[in-house]
């Protein structure tokens, strides 16, 4: 499974955010949290903290796109944005001084007050953004803030999304990743300051050259696209053990993950239900690849129905 993994991976010609197209997620199409994952391997950081998927219809402007979903952020005044870690293993075998070019389309409830903003970090040890470094986007023919690039303005989104473009070279310090994140209330009369609004972004890509592909032809299939994610982060709903137990040392199973993670997971239930009482059901032994379920009734059949994740996000 790793191999398999890797071979994506290593398709650097394609896109390095994945999900860009935000098809997949996996932990639900609407969130209302300050700082949480919405569509998978993209977090959100708000003041007021809800993201919700937006499907746009057929004759919709996200339609015109040619994207079915984009994420929908709801800004308070404090600001945030929306980003997501890109793995070091990605920059592996792209040169210090190669051209990469970030694009995405992004759209405003509130077209009176608001653009978008780019922002690049880099963690200052490999994968690990405990402590990071905003790059300076400068030059880049428009207007510098502290936090990143101003892009351009942003149009109703119900009326058009624009596709904004960005291009700067690979340093040395991003061999350790990249975190690439996207703002969508930024004042445009030249002052530095938030607005609550909400913005709406779809179609991200960061890709090698000075030019954005073509989606269709940077992007992978979606069981690639999914097995991806996978790595980062899986949860699993339905499952069911039953066992005899007549030594006290429990009842359980190892559960391979779909596919080998990142590092080894943080595993937790997100629901259990069985027949009578103390079960006491718990997952061990977690590691990159499987993890185990282990329930105990002494001398008794015992079923169990659970729903866990593993979480193993930059």
């Amino acid at each position: 499974m790793q191999g398999d993994i890797l071979a994506i991976i290593k398709n650097n010609a394609r896109n390095l955010f994945i999900n860009g197209d935000l098809n997949n997620w996996q932990r639900g199409t609407n969130v209302n949290a300050l700082s949480a994952y919405g569509p998978d391997r993209f977090f959100g950081n708000s003041a007021s903290g809800f993201f919700s998927r937006e499907d746009g219809g057929s004759a919709s402007a996200l339609a015109a796109t040619g994207f079915k979903y984009a994420v929908n952020a709801e800004q308070g005044a404090g600001g945030g944005s929306y980003a997501q870690r890109i793995e070091s293993i990605f920059f592996e075998d792209i040169a210090i001084g190669t051209k990469l070019t970030v694009s995405y389309y992004a759209a405003s409830a509130n077209v009176n007050a608001t653009g978008t903003l780019l922002q690049l970090r880099t963690p200052d040890t490999t994968d690990n953004y405990s402590s990071s470094t905003v790059i300076i986007l400068n030059p880049g023919g428009g207007t510098d803030y502290d936090s990143g690039h101003y892009m351009g303005d942003l149009e109703d989104r119900n009326v058009k999304f624009n596709q904004y473009k960005y291009t700067f070279e690979m340093t040395a310090d991003m061999k350790r990743g990249l975190q690439v994140g996207v703002a969508g209330d930024l004042r445009v009369n030249g002052i530095n300051g938030w607005l609550a609004n909400t913005y709406v972004l779809t179609g991200l890509q960061l890709t090698e050259g000075q030019a954005p592909l073509n989606f269709r032809l940077s992007g992978r299939d979606a069981v690639e696209e999914l097995r991806l994610c996978h790595r980062y982060y899986f949860n699993k709903f339905s499952c069911f053990i039953a066992g005899y137990d007549n030594n006290a040392f429990g009842t359980g199973c190892s559960i391979p993950h779909p596919v080998t993670m990142r590092t080894t997971p943080v595993s937790a239930f997100l629901g259990v239900s069985f027949a009578g009482s103390g079960y006491n059901p718990t997952l061990v032994n977690t590691t990159d690849h499987s993890v185990n379920v282990i329930f105990s009734v002494v001398n008794s059949s015992s079923q169990l129905t659970f729903n866990y994740e593993c979480d193993a996000e930059l």
